[in-house]
């Protein structure tokens, strides 16, 4: 079985010519900020069988009006800095960065939310993306998947322009609902088709991740997927995200804390067919 090296189920096999990223746990602060960066400083766990690191909220104004809320950002950056845009270059050379940004991406998180506040709450990975910053600004770039929670349904998002988002109502195969205290494992799995005129895109949860003694239990199933394909219109925007992205995003709203653990990113190879 392909693994991370902590043991978590790869389900496509690494590009080994390609950029992949691993944090260790239990030792963040080695990792160089040029390619992994949290929107605050974690703190390390001690005193339980799992390692981990903890990482808080910071405060955040939304866009749409809606009450102030919190938001945990986990940054996974490739070598070097965003060069183009969705508008202007992303889609002529391929990516948004360099040709070691990631395009055929497989990423994956364990995480605990803690601490409830009560407000606007979102979950997703985000890839394909540049910075985000301004308004209306195309260096965001990027799609991402959500898992829901309570009873929301699953959706899928563009934000070519910041923070102008098309978010994409999508079926889920099986009821999962976030609790308070308790370990999710979240997977995205995204490539580019042969024809290079969409992408492919999955959303994998183990839901009881770990055994009684620690050990991850590498129990991924398909929770939702989606197609994003070149000349669809999804509200705003009829342009699929076929580059490679300068940056990962785990985003957490709505959550004071957030234990995190087996974090890692990695280029893969696309399925022949």
């Amino acid at each position: 079985m392909k693994s991370t090296p902590d043991n978590i189920k790869l389900l496509f096999e690494p590009d080994v010519t390609g950029t992949n990223f691993f944090l260790d746990i239990q030792n963040p602060n080695a990792i160089d900020a040029d390619h992994f960066e949290a929107s605050e400083r974690p703190v390390e766990n001690a005193g339980e069988t799992i390692p981990y690191i903890t990482v808080a909220g910071q405060r955040i104004q939304y866009a749409d009006g809606t009450p102030d809320g919190l938001t945990i950002r986990l940054y996974i950056k490739s070598p070097g800095r965003p060069k183009y845009t969705w508008r202007d270059g992303a889609r002529e050379h391929g990516f948004i960065g360099s040709e070691k940004d990631f395009k055929n991406i497989e990423a994956t998180i364990y995480v605990r939310f803690r601490d409830y506040n009560n407000t606007h709450t979102s979950i997703s990975w985000i890839i394909r993306g540049g910075l985000h910053t301004g308004a209306h600004d195309p260096r965001s770039s990027c799609v991402g998947m959500q898992v829901p929670y309570g009873g929301l349904q699953a959706s899928a998002f563009k934000e070519l322009d910041h923070p102008d988002y098309d978010f994409i109502k999508i079926g889920r195969n099986f009821d999962y609902s976030v609790k308070e205290n308790e370990w999710v494992a979240i997977k995205i799995i995204s490539f580019l088709e042969k024809d290079a005129s969409r992408t492919k895109n999955f959303l994998y949860l183990d839901t009881d991740p770990y055994d009684d003694t620690g050990k991850p239990n590498n129990n991924f199933r398909l929770y939702s997927e989606w197609v994003d394909q070149d000349g669809i219109s999804t509200g705003k925007y009829t342009v699929a995200a076929l580059w490679a992205g300068w940056v990962t995003t785990f985003r957490v709203d709505g959550w004071k804390n957030v234990d995190v653990a087996h974090l890692s990113a990695y280029e893969i190879i696309p399925p022949a067919g």
